[in-house]
Parts: structure tokens; sequence; C-alpha cells
């Protein structure tokens, strides 16, 4: 898995509780060093009590398991990945076909739902 270029909350999260594997967190210790936006939000999370960090990894990790285990069913019917839906969130346009994605989940009820899941979870207590 090849790191993106700046850290998103899940990521943010996961980072400051030493979760990433050691070629991630190489990467974005690095990065820290160049990005003033990612080294502030990883200043803020770092503000956030280490219970509540954990449950928010968790579950952000159980929305992605659930998402695991649907993925091949939902690939047959051409929905989302949650890779794509969270470089949406995001704004990497780099990533994803925006259009592409923003015409899919204004026809499917399913990735609309898991739109509105993952913002909740990411957005949550900002």
């Amino acid at each position: 898995m090849k790191p993106t270029e700046c850290l998103y909350l899940y990521k943010a999260y996961k980072y400051v509780l030493g979760k990433l594997d050691e070629k991630e967190m190489e990467f974005y210790t690095n990065h820290l060093l160049k990005c003033v936006s990612c080294a502030q939000l990883v200043i803020n999370v770092r503000k956030i009590p280490r219970d509540k960090l954990e449950n928010r990894v968790n579950a952000i990790a159980q929305v992605l398991d659930t998402e695991k285990k649907f993925e091949q069913e939902r690939r047959a019917r051409g929905c989302l990945s949650v890779e794509q839906i969270i470089d949406y969130i995001h704004n990497r346009s780099d990533t994803v076909d925006t259009e592409y994605v923003r015409r899919h989940i204004l026809d499917c009820e399913d990735c609309k739902t898991e739109v509105q899941i993952i913002k909740k979870i990411e957005f949550e207590e900002e």
C-alpha cells in the first residue's frame, strides 16, 4: 500500500496511536516535518484523550471491516469502495474520478449511506 500524501482524520488517529505499519509511520513522520496542515492536525488529535481516540479508530475500523465483507457484492453491483468514498470526502480528485463518484452516490442509496456514515464518524467532535 502506498500512503497518500496528506493525513486525513482516520490516518491521523492511527498515527497518534502508533497503529500504522512501519512504512506508513516513517512516511508520515517525514511528511509532518514538511506539511504544516498535517502537523497541526496531529497536534489537535493528540489533545483527544487516548480512550476516545481508540473508540473512534475502532468505530471506523468496524465500518471498514463491514465494508470489506460486502466489497465483492458491491463491486458486482458497480458500487464504490471505502477508499473511493474516503478520497471523495477528502477531495482527492487525483485518486478518484469525482464526477463518476458524485453521479454514483446520487443513484445508489447504499453508497450514499456509506458517505454519511463515514462523514459522521470522521467529523464528529472536531
